[in-house]
């Protein structure tokens, strides 16, 4: 499953009649790590599947980022429409890049 795309290009240069100092050169050194908190907002859901035998479901979300521990919100007990409504915030910290 793609992710992203990443695009970048390739410049070659021949050294012939340029002087090392003629040459333009890039500073590749990585950025520090940072720490940043990433805020996860879930209002409400909609259309979601009758599962039970009764014809409801027990309806919460669950999310993860990368391979931390998962954050999960309360449950929407016996949901019959398929519309469960939360408000809640899952907060995950990482650090990056």
């Amino acid at each position: 499953m793609a992710q992203g795309t990443v695009l970048c290009w390739l410049d070659i240069e021949s050294q012939g009649k340029k002087s090392s100092s003629q040459i333009k050169k890039w500073d590749v050194t990585p950025e520090p790590v940072q720490d940043y908190q990433l805020r996860l907002a879930v209002y409400h859901t909609e259309n979601v599947p009758r599962e039970d035998v009764e014809g409801t479901s027990d309806v919460f979300v669950k999310a993860f980022l990368g391979d931390s521990d998962p954050r999960e919100t309360d449950t929407h007990w016996r949901c019959s429409s398929g519309q469960a409504c939360f408000n809640y915030r899952l907060l995950f910290d990482f650090q990056s890049p």
